[in-house]
């Protein structure tokens, strides 16, 4: 069920304060830690510390997931300070007259990070940039960098 619900936070990429302060809460629940803001930030900091280390030894496809899992919880209350919150929240209330839209999320690429140029879809239904899916794919990964289930096929669509 947690898997789960990290897996839907990623995809959508727009999940509220909200959604992140309850995975947390459940995270910490079913591993038996005390849900006491203290506790979750300084796991939540030892989490990161762990994905850190990871990404030293791992290969980039699992990196590249736990930056993900990292930008969901980030989005806890409990992963800042309230002067941090205040600012943020300040910060993007006073640059929304200022500043031109975003893009939507779902036109980024989940292996960039960057707003596709060149996006083409692979056989398990995701969107990735065109030069990023070619290379996971010509360094050998037959999955898919997202879900890392097999895919189907190695086609890439427009």
């Amino acid at each position: 069920m947690i898997l789960e619900k990290i897996e839907s936070g990623i995809q959508e990429r727009n999940v509220d304060r909200s959604y992140a302060n309850n995975l947390l809460v459940s995270i910490a629940q079913i591993l038996g830690i005390s849900t006491e803001r203290s506790t979750l930030k300084k796991e939540f900091e030892d989490f990161k510390n762990e994905i850190e280390n990871a990404q030293l030894r791992k290969d980039q496809a699992e990196a590249i997931q736990m930056d993900q899992i990292i930008a969901l919880l980030e989005r806890a209350d409990a992963t800042c300070s309230d002067e941090e919150k205040a600012r943020k929240y300040l910060t993007k209330r006073s640059s929304l007259g200022n500043q031109p839209l975003e893009p939507l999320q779902s036109f980024y690429c989940p292996i960039t990070r960057e707003v596709m140029v060149d996006p083409v879809e692979t056989s398990s239904g995701h969107t990735f940039e065109r030069s990023a899916i070619e290379k996971w794919l010509s360094d050998g990964s037959t999955s898919c960098p997202l879900t890392m289930i097999p895919l189907d096929n190695l086609y890439i669509t427009p």
